[in-house]
């Protein structure tokens, strides 16, 4: 499968996601991790997952927005 064909089929499917009821975090984290497996291989897809989730949360910039 081509890199473009996979960036289209992963945007309808974020948008049939969204359209469905998921957040769009949720949709979008799914997307990314079924890409990142699919690409380049399971284990990467779920190891990478929660460090990124962790680096978003714990940023000190955004940390103030609910303020």
């Amino acid at each position: 499968m081509s890199a473009e064909l996979a960036g289209l089929v992963g945007v309808l499917v974020a948008l049939l996601l969204m359209f469905m009821g998921a957040n769009v975090a949720i949709a979008m984290a799914a997307i990314g991790m079924l890409g990142v497996s699919l690409f380049v291989g399971v284990n990467v897809g779920f190891d990478s997952l929660a460090p990124t989730i962790f680096a978003r949360i714990a940023n000190y910039d955004l940390a103030v927005l609910p303020l």
